[in-house]
């Protein structure tokens, strides 16, 4: 049985795709969706990443300002279809903390939008659908948009 669905979210096309899948299979099934957005730490060149501490805690404000913002567009998903979700948002890298929240809260499904990147652009940019995929403690559904 499904009680429990993570959905991480990252404001992209198959992020919101994959926030409507959970908002289907919870009017169906009455599971509980939780949305996740993850706050990557910044990975400034040397040079740049000599800001003043002020300026690094803008930047991260201002990162937070837009996980929140991108936890309302996708939790609106949910809320259109009747489904009242719990939002998350957390610092680390996308991957791992998707894979300990899952684990630590004992979640039944992860439900993730894929970009559809191939070849030279998942090795530049990394798949976090694809390690979570390998990692997760539990079963993952992947959603991509149509034609990709």
């Amino acid at each position: 049985m499904i009680a429990k669905v993570l959905v991480p979210a990252d404001g992209s096309e198959p992020s919101i795709l994959a926030a409507r899948y959970a908002a289907y299979l919870a009017t169906k099934t009455d599971c509980k969706v939780t949305l996740l957005y993850v706050v990557e730490p910044t990975r400034l060149p040397y040079s740049i990443a000599r800001f003043s501490d002020e300026k690094q805690h803008e930047l991260e404000a201002a990162m937070e300002e837009a996980g929140k913002s991108i936890l309302r567009l996708t939790q609106k998903e949910l809320v259109d279809a009747g489904i009242a979700a719990d939002i998350i948002m957390q610092k680390g890298r996308p991957g791992d903390i998707i894979c300990s929240v899952a684990e630590e809260d004992k979640y039944d499904l992860i439900i993730i939008g894929s970009t559809g990147y191939g070849g030279v652009s998942r090795i530049l940019l990394g798949s976090v659908s694809q390690e979570v995929l390998h990692a997760a403690p539990c079963p993952v559904l992947v959603v991509k948009e149509r034609g990709k």
